[in-house]
């Protein structure tokens, strides 16, 4: 447990300080009152970063790992309402619930920030403006979809924390096969989108040099080590569902810094280039 937080707070702290440097290069290049929506989404997805990372610790910290999930139907018959065991099994699982929130929230929020880059780069420009209002639309729905399966698919609500009689695979947060499917399908489809809108756009580009254009695809490209992770966790958590308690919060912030890293990473180069750009027009113009 001990190594997994210190995974966890390690890729909390790098995430944090990669927000905190593309928002220092934004202001450093155009001025807070001209920090546009994109870094303001950067902003709140840096506190819900903060947020689940502390719930998902707290799955083992907290409540040792225990859900409603992993237990055969008489090890539920011996669990007796109020003792120990049934308050770490309920208080899991409801905190399971609230890590599976906290993930979607953030990762959505990154592709909202996505999205809003996107548009302030290319909202103007013929062909690319509808491109950019599907998939605003395009996360929207997601989102939507995903909230759905995670609040309708277990219902009443309050099976997910349920004991006994066991409430079945729909009402176990951790490991829910209806929430893990669709979310892994709506997260591969709007990234596999937002990947695909600005490459066609950059290698029209006349203005770029081809060793250009290629770092640029890699940067953009990036965001396929998320859809990787996505599926890692997923076919983990559904082939080995019984340590799903387990392991859902630590691959949720492992899937999460690699959403704040690859969705930074456009931004950063960009401002960093213009950055550098105008201290180099600035020692220029101080030489002469």
């Amino acid at each position: 447990m001990e190594g997994v937080t210190t995974e966890a707070y390690v890729m909390l702290g790098m995430g944090l300080a990669v927000i905190a440097v593309r928002v220092a290069l934004r202001i450093r290049t155009t001025a807070v009152s001209r920090l546009s929506t994109d870094d303001y989404l950067m902003i709140v997805a840096a506190i819900l970063y903060i947020a689940e990372t502390y719930i998902a610790w707290s799955v083992e910290g907290v409540w040792a790992g225990k859900a409603n999930n992993g237990l055969t139907t008489d090890q539920r018959e011996e669990i007796v309402e109020g003792s120990e065991e049934y308050l770490l099994r309920v208080g899991g699982s409801k905190t399971q619930v609230a890590v599976q929130c906290f993930f979607v929230a953030l990762l959505w929020t990154l592709k909202c920030a996505v999205c809003s880059f996107y548009w302030r780069l290319m909202g103007d420009i013929k062909g690319y403006r509808l491109r950019v209002l599907l998939a605003c639309l395009s996360v929207a729905a997601s989102w939507l979809a995903v909230q759905l399966t995670l609040f309708c698919s277990c219902v009443p609500f309050h099976r997910d924390w349920q004991i006994q009689p066991d409430p079945g695979n729909r009402c176990y947060a951790a490991v829910s096969r209806p929430f893990l499917v669709m979310c892994l399908l709506m997260d591969i489809a709007t990234d596999a989108y937002l990947l695909a809108i600005p490459l066609p756009m950059l290698w029209q580009t006349k203005g770029l040099t081809k060793a250009q254009k290629i770092g640029l695809t890699v940067v953009f490209c990036a965001g396929f080590t998320v859809i990787i992770c996505a599926v890692a966790r997923n076919t983990i958590l559904l082939v080995h569902p019984d340590t799903g308690a387990h392991a859902s919060g630590d691959w949720a912030v492992r899937e999460t810094f690699l959403a704040v890293l690859t969705s930074n990473l456009a931004v950063l180069y960009s401002s960093f280039r213009l950055w550098r750009n105008k201290d180099e027009d600035g020692v220029a113009t101080s030489s002469k």
